[in-house]
């Protein structure tokens, strides 16, 4: 018991802005908190190391692995439902692929993240929700638009 209860605890301090919820991942219920549109530019990407938070850390965790972040230049839309969604953000990051090899966005966005280069701008869309999956309730942000801004526009 003394032991689910550290893993409950330490779950409760991980990253959750990479998380995403992909097609294939089926969640059971999805609630809107929050959605942001904006202009960012994409400042790069590193590998982000496991923080052994679990039992089943460092080798079979899927917390550590490649993170792409972004900087928010300005905001388009944003809407917030409920007093749970995220606030307007000055950066947003993703983990795109887990140590173990796991893709965690879907293929064409993954196609976009890795034809961008450091500095380039982008239209970039977020979804804050709230997914239930196999009784369990956890925030996702999952990025919902992600196009290159050419310079004349």
């Amino acid at each position: 018991m003394k032991r689910l209860l550290i893993i409950l605890f330490a779950l409760a301090f991980l990253p959750v802005t990479l998380h995403q919820i992909r097609a294939e991942d089926k969640p059971e219920g999805v609630k809107l908190l929050s959605s942001h549109e904006t202009i960012a530019a994409f400042t790069g990407s590193s590998f982000r190391t496991c923080r052994h938070h679990t039992a089943n850390c460092p080798d079979k965790c899927h917390h550590a692995g490649s993170v792409v972040s972004f900087s928010v230049k300005e905001y388009l839309n944003y809407v917030k439902l409920g007093k749970y969604g995220d606030p307007k953000a000055e950066k947003f990051q993703v983990m795109v692929e887990d140590q173990l090899g796991t893709v965690k966005v879907d293929k064409a966005t993954l196609a976009k993240i890795k034809a961008l280069k450091s500095g380039d701008t982008v239209k970039l869309s977020w979804n804050h929700n709230y997914v239930t999956k196999g009784g369990s309730s956890f925030p996702v942000r999952t990025i919902t638009k992600l196009e290159v801004v050419k310079k004349s526009e």
